[in-house]
């Protein structure tokens, strides 16, 4: 037999444990304040990250929103009702079983207690019953076709209903990290532990995972000195990672755009014709625009929706940034110059000008008005401006012409009419939505066709990670930004 030699022998004991403790701490920084762990009492979308590692939800989404399971396995889905059959043998990591009467409380407690938001998102449903210990029946009080969407967020998030009161300060889910109390300063530190009573612990790569809480900037100098393998990056601060050997993942989470709220040419007639508001959109370079607001968070976006969203039609028209054109179809329309009085808010000052500063070579002046954020929602949709720069996170395009081009939509302040669009939507509103597609891809088409807004961005944060970091998959648009448990590192 073969001997090998005792000091080799301890060197591989060595460093074996070494290398496997280098790759089972994940160091995060993040610039979303969190104020507590009560996921039914959020608001912002942006703090999912520091739920995630705690708390499973009833189902999770992928990067294009499919459903996938989470703690239900299966779901049967009618118009009056919604069926699911959870995991067995789940347990919260204070040794609570995770049944349908757990699910039912929670689901309960989020619909009266939770956040406006979370109980806005819940309305649909009429009530909750556990039929069985694996079975747990929503009824509906309407059809809500997003609603699975929602569960995968903070409403669908399962709390140990031994904890309700104590969850702020002391979270207890069935997710494989819990939060160490000793570590964790709540809104600067947090600590996570494996749940030794996770359900999969060959799931998860991970030991041990620390979150940051900071300015962007010191993220970004973390990141950059080797201190952070994941970094949470305004839009603002992105251009620094422009030519840095790291991995810039876009969340592609929120719209940017100039609403033209005059469409029918109440205020400035000359907005009720269809080729000055086009010559608006083609003055913009949009390449140059994205990069010198948002860096690599942001990607230039010359249609009203991406394509990947639902209701994106393929022919849908595009505006090239073409001064020519813009001049000739402002002669078209008989304007040589044209001054438009518009609205934003000092968050959004910076974007707003720098898309109105392309305006002059075509003959446009745009004076912008700053109001305080408190009163800038009430400005914009009070009737006295015809453009306003906006930012947009609808949860579909289906809502999106519902919120802001309808004829009764809230955030149609003249309460502009298309016929055509009318139409169309009245009768896909009565369909099923993967029947009701090629209706709202019609709509895209005429939105984009007649140049209801000026589409700039898409995309508002960056996730920023160090080249060893693996597993990373963005969530989808309006649920958070990655699931921090399924990263690997392998430096």
């Amino acid at each position: 037999m073969r001997r090998i030699p005792f000091m080799l022998i301890l060197l591989l004991l060595i460093s074996l444990p070494l290398h496997a403790q280098e790759n089972a701490t994940l160091r995060v920084g993040h610039y979303f304040i969190t104020d507590g762990f009560d996921p039914h009492a959020q608001r912002s979308d942006g703090r999912l990250v520091s739920f995630d590692p705690i708390f499973d939800a009833l189902v999770k989404l992928d990067a294009a929103g499919s459903t996938l399971p989470g703690l239900a396995t299966d779901w049967a889905v009618t118009p009056e009702r919604i069926t699911f059959t959870l995991l067995e043998d789940v347990v919260f990591s204070d040794g609570t079983p995770f049944d349908a009467a757990a699910a039912a409380a929670n689901l309960n407690r989020a619909r009266t207690e939770g956040s406006g938001p979370v109980q806005q998102e819940l309305a649909p449903i009429e009530s909750v019953e556990a039929v069985d210990a694996v079975t747990l029946r929503l009824n509906m009080a309407q059809e809500d076709p997003f609603i699975l969407q929602r569960l995968a967020g903070y409403p669908g998030m399962m709390i140990s209903p031994n904890a309700f009161d104590t969850v702020t300060r002391e979270p207890v889910g069935t997710g494989p990290f819990v939060l160490d109390l000793d570590d964790t300063i709540i809104g600067a530190f947090h600590a996570y532990n494996r749940n030794e009573r996770y359900r999969d612990p060959g799931a998860i790569a991970l030991d041990r995972i620390e979150v940051r809480v900071g300015s962007g900037a010191d993220g970004i100098n973390a990141l950059l000195g080797g201190e952070h393998d994941v970094a949470f990056v305004s839009a603002e601060l992105s251009a620094q990672l422009a030519a840095v050997d790291v991995v810039v993942y876009n969340t592609r989470a929120v719209l940017y755009a100039i609403n033209i709220l005059d469409r029918e040419g109440t205020l400035i007639p000359e907005l009720a014709d269809q080729n000055v508001r086009c010559a608006l959109n083609y003055a913009i370079d949009r390449e140059a625009y994205a990069f010198s607001v948002g860096g690599v968070a942001v990607e230039p976006l010359s249609t009203i929706i991406p394509d990947d969203w639902y209701g994106y039609a393929e022919d849908t028209i595009t505006y090239d940034y073409d001064v020519a054109r813009a001049r000739a179809l402002l002669a078209a329309a008989g304007v040589e110059a044209l001054t438009i009085p518009s609205v934003t808010s000092p968050t959004f000052q910076v974007r707003h000008e720098a898309a109105m500063g392309f305006m002059p070579a075509i003959g446009i002046t745009v004076n912008t008005d700053l109001v305080p954020v408190p009163e800038v929602i009430a400005t914009i949709y009070g009737g006295e401006y015809p453009l306003s720069y906006v930012s947009i996170e609808p949860e579909h395009f289906t809502i999106f012409v519902q919120q802001h081009i309808l004829a009764d939509a809230p955030f149609n302040t003249f309460g502009a009419v298309d016929a055509d669009i009318e139409a169309l939507a009245a009768a896909a509103l009565t369909l099923p939505l993967d029947e009701a597609e090629p209706l709202w891809q019609e709509i895209n088409q005429l939105i984009n066709e007649r140049c209801y807004f000026i589409p700039l961005t898409i995309g508002s944060l960056a996730v920023a990670a160090q080249p060893y970091v693996e597993n990373v998959e963005t969530r989808f648009r309006t649920n958070g930004f990655i699931y921090l448990r399924d990263l690997a590192l392998n430096r």
